[in-house]
């Protein structure tokens, strides 16, 4: 156990990453959440500064963070709950289209072995990629020179043609006060925690195509037009990796 610019360090696992970006400010983001979004946002500018996390939201679970960082062009979102909740590509997809921008949910495994996202430009699919452990990347609209990367290093050359930064937050950093402290490298320019944002209701075409599955074998491709469930994807191919341990 060590200290290092301010904060204690415990040797915690490696995080993973998964968020959802939309090229706009929260304000503009937050006002096109108006419909799934509840309670009164707070501000989290006190915490990042080591005040206590307001409790609005926190026995319901669903909670959510918006959050700019100064000199990006871009507002984040973090969802409470498991590894795979702030990914939401079906979120990704709606706030594009209703904010005629670009937009992504972007998944990174913290082991570095697993990576998904998929992009959209004013709503439309403009590129998606899924890479899970021992499987056959699938990908569809991504240069085959990104393809070719390890996940850690695809994501990072993601990150960096989109002009996003690569901060690798966790809802976590915003609950917990003074977490982000040393983070030196991060300014924020606004960072406001939702109390409740429900999962949009899916089509029963979004459904369809976040229950489908990869082929047993081989890398596959399919339209743009089809966004795959990764969340789905990733944790039935999981689930069989690990069955029987």
């Amino acid at each position: 156990m060590r200290v290092r610019s301010g904060v204690l360090n415990l040797s915690t696992p490696p995080l993973d990453f998964a968020c959802v970006k939309v090229k706009a400010s929260p304000d503009v983001v937050l006002a096109a959440l108006a419909a799934t979004a509840y309670g009164m946002p707070r501000d989290l500018i006190p915490v990042i500064r080591g005040a206590p996390c307001p409790a609005d939201g926190r026995d319901m679970g669903r909670r959510a963070v918006l959050y700019k960082l100064e000199r990006d062009g871009w507002t984040a979102i973090l969802r409470e709950g498991d590894r795979y909740a702030s990914y939401d590509a079906v979120l990704a997809q709606r706030l594009s289209r209703s904010l005629n921008t670009r937009a992504f949910a972007l998944f990174i495994d913290g082991n570095k072995a697993d990576l998904a996202y998929d992009l959209y430009e004013k709503g439309e699919p403009a590129g998606s990629f899924l890479q899970v452990q021992s499987n056959s990347p699938e990908s569809s609209g991504i240069p085959s020179d990104l393809a070719r990367l390890a996940p850690e290093e695809h994501a990072r050359a993601v990150l960096g043609r989109e002009d996003a930064t690569n901060d690798r937050l966790h809802f976590r950093h915003f609950e917990l006060p003074g977490m982000l402290r040393g983070r030196w490298d991060l300014s924020f320019e606004r960072a406001v925690l939702v109390p409740e944002l429900v999962a949009l209701d899916e089509s029963s075409e979004e459904r369809r195509v976040r229950m489908k599955r990869p082929a047993p074998a081989g890398p596959s491709s399919g339209p743009l037009g089809e966004p795959r469930g990764v969340q789905d994807l990733l944790q039935s191919i999981i689930a069989d990796r690990t069955r029987g341990l």
